[in-house]
């Protein structure tokens, strides 16, 4: 008896047919995963809150130039200028946690400036 039939691969060029396969996974971290990754979100959520800050104050206090548009980077250096000093505890964790939290944080920025 031939095995269940699936439908025929769609081209690459074509919409898909048929029924598509998903993969449902948990994550079931131990006690030593579970508080590292609360601190790496706490890492992105003050990294974030910087940025936002920063962005506020040069947008609507006036620093620098008026209603000065800080980018991705801008913010970014602003960030790293200060976090070891003010944030020693983040020396152990990763960058690349604050760098995006930076990133996604001016993108928002920027979709808030095209919808102005």
């Amino acid at each position: 008896m031939p095995g269940p039939s699936h439908p025929p691969t769609p081209p690459a060029d074509s919409a898909p047919r048929g029924r598509v396969k998903a993969h449902r996974m948990a994550l079931i971290p131990n006690d030593r995963q579970a508080s590292l990754m609360a601190e790496h979100a706490g890492w992105a959520r003050v990294a974030s809150n910087r940025a936002s800050d920063r962005f506020v104050e040069a947008w609507f206090t006036g620093e620098g130039e008026d209603h000065e548009w800080l980018s991705d980077r801008d913010l970014r250096k602003l960030f790293n200028a200060v976090k070891r000093d003010l944030f020693p505890w983040s020396r152990q964790l990763s960058r690349n946690v604050a760098k995006n939290a930076s990133i996604h944080t001016s993108r928002g920025l920027d979709a808030w400036g095209a919808y102005r």
